[in-house]
């Protein structure tokens, strides 16, 4: 964080700020910033340089007046529907987050239980350690 910034590391590089930044996006709420003179000065690459009001751009909420900042509700969803362009490692990254999701999903069931009983790891003390679950699950 001290290398690159506080804002583009907490944007760009921190696991949790990202996840729960594309989260954000089914919100029923954002934070939008109503001065173009605000957002012009901005770093982020989230903002929408001066062209619309800035929503959901911590930089710019922080640096505007009282006057400018709103807290609105919106319907679900509707932060999904940017014309921003999506780089290749944030579609790597959502990938990865559904795959992992669903393989949470799968192994909750029980039938994802029986397929995998039989990938032990070690045995010890009659409990099996399965490679399937990321976290090493111990029956």
């Amino acid at each position: 964080m001290v290398l690159f910034g506080r804002e583009i590391w907490l944007r760009h590089g921190e696991v949790f700020s990202l996840v729960f930044g594309l989260l954000s996006r089914f919100a029923p709420t954002e934070l939008r910033v109503n001065g173009k003179s605000v957002c012009a000065t901005c770093s982020s690459s989230m903002c929408n340089d001066g062209e619309e009001d800035c929503i959901n751009c911590t930089e710019c909420f922080r640096r505007a007046s009282a006057a400018t900042r709103e807290w609105n509700l919106r319907p679900f969803g509707v932060g999904l529907l940017t014309v921003r362009s999506v780089s290749f490692s944030l579609t790597f990254f959502v990938v990865l987050m559904l795959a992992t999701v669903t393989f949470d999903g799968f192994m909750a069931t029980l039938y994802g239980q029986k397929r995998c009983s039989g990938l032990c790891i070690f045995s010890h003390y009659d409990h099996c350690w399965l490679l399937c679950n990321p976290c090493l699950v111990m029956l």
